[in-house]
């Protein structure tokens, strides 16, 4: 059989991932309190942690600005 069909191989693999810290920049659903596998390929993926934040931004400047946040909102 392939090594690379062996979870020690994947398990090598994830420790040497230079990206491997981002994960914990989303938010990973649970199903049956595990977390999730997330392999949708035709989604926004997974939610960064800080999209509610950037969200709640928008909104604040729409609010106060209405259009006019498009030219002079905090992300113009």
């Amino acid at each position: 059989m392939n090594d690379r069909l062996h979870e020690a191989f994947a398990q090598e693999m994830d420790a040497g991932d230079p990206l491997a810290e981002l994960r914990q920049e989303f938010l990973i659903p649970a199903i049956n309190e595990q977390e999730a596998i997330y392999f949708c390929g035709h989604s926004l993926g997974l939610q960064p942690k800080r999209a509610e934040l950037y969200v709640q931004i928008e909104l604040r400047d729409w609010a106060k600005l209405g259009v006019e946040a498009h030219f002079r909102g905090s992300h113009p």
